[in-house]
This record gives C-alpha cells, sequence and structure tokens, in this order.
C-alpha cells in the first residue's frame, strides 16, 4: 500500500508541474490554433484552413525597426511561392502592450509596407503569449514559425530580422534570409504525410 501512495503522489507531482508550466512549442509539434483573432486582408483564419500549405507566421508591429527590415523578405517570399503553396500570415502585436492602434492603422501600414498576405490581429498577446513567450524570457517578439504542409513546426526564427539586403554589418540578417528560403523551397517540394 504504502508503494502505490508513493506512485499516486508521484504522479500527482507531475500532473502538478504540467499544470504549472504552459506549453512550449518547438520543431516537430503542430503549430495550435488561433485565439480571438480578427482578420485583416483574409476572411477569418483557422489553423487547419492551412493545411496543405507551406505557411511562414511572422509576429510583427509597426514601430519596430526589425519588422521593417524584414517586410520586403515576406513580400518577396509571397510572391515568388505563393502560387507554388506558400501562405504567409503576418500577425500584427502593439507594442508596448497597451498602446491600441486602430484597425485602420494597422491597414494603413500593411499597405505602406505593400503586404498582400493575411494579417491577424493580435492586440492583447494572447496569441503570442501562448506559443513563445510563456515558456521563459525571448529576446524578441518578433519571432517567426514556418509550418510543413500538416501542420507541423518545422523551424522557429527566434525574432529579429532577415532579408537579403547585402548590407555592412548584415551578414546574420543575409544567413537567416537564405536558411528560410532554402527551408521554404524543401517544405514546398515534399508530399503531404497522411
Amino acid at each position: 500500500m504504502i508503494r502505490s501512495d508513493k506512485h499516486i503522489w508521484a504522479v500527482l507531482v507531475l500532473i502538478f508541474q504540467a499544470c504549472q508550466h504552459p506549453k512550449c512549442y518547438e520543431v516537430g509539434d503542430f503549430f495550435p490554433p488561433f485565439i480571438n483573432m480578427e482578420w485583416i486582408q483574409s476572411p477569418p483564419l483557422k489553423t487547419e484552413d492551412l493545411k496543405n500549405k507551406v505557411v511562414l507566421i511572422r509576429w510583427w508591429t509597426d514601430e519596430c525597426v526589425f519588422c521593417s527590415n524584414s517586410a520586403d523578405a515576406l513580400n518577396e517570399w509571397y510572391n515568388r511561392y505563393h502560387d507554388q503553396g506558400l501562405e504567409i500570415l503576418g500577425i500584427y502585436h502593439p507594442k508596448p502592450i497597451d498602446r491600441q492602434p486602430t484597425v485602420e492603422d494597422v491597414r494603413s501600414f500593411a499597405r505602406n509596407k505593400a503586404f498582400l498576405f493575411p494579417i491577424g490581429l493580435d492586440m492583447s498577446w494572447k496569441n503570442l503569449a501562448k506559443v513563445w513567450l510563456s515558456c521563459g524570457e525571448k529576446p524578441f517578439t518578433s519571432v517567426s514559425f514556418l509550418l510543413d504542409k500538416n501542420g507541423k513546426i518545422a523551424y522557429i526564427h527566434p525574432g529579429g530580422e532577415y532579408h537579403s539586403a547585402k548590407a555592412e554589418g548584415h551578414e546574420q540578417c543575409n544567413l537567416e534570409y537564405s536558411r528560410i528560403d532554402s527551408i521554404i523551397k524543401v517544405m514546398l517540394n515534399q508530399p503531404i504525410i497522411k
């Protein structure tokens, strides 16, 4: 009886610990459903609507230099690969979090950056917190998730910028751009695993 009580307590401790630590989404995990997301430039989207597509999800904000510097890369990939099955989702989050721009403000910024892809509005950061911020300190909120055709996370770019501009001091940005571009190309040619 004592031994089984110890097992019960051990299981209860594990359950309690699991409840205390949110899910940390990693490569190989299915990307979770969006929570209370309003969309512009698209009808409402659900993650299950994106099956059979390669998906790049980028969190961005209008006053972030890294986001602005990465905008051209998102547009390049959209123009180059969208007809081959790439979907890009730009997920807007206000910064600081208590700043509440209007939907029209976000629409205007997206128009100025020539974004043609769907824009989700994560005004309360619920989605960002769920998939990225809840697992400890992060250097950036401008995270990108690259999903395979089955909805699994294939690559996580932890934030900052990526682009193909060859400016001095941006070698890491170029490297990240090339890495993501290569992964997109490979995944577009992979079959859907059922």
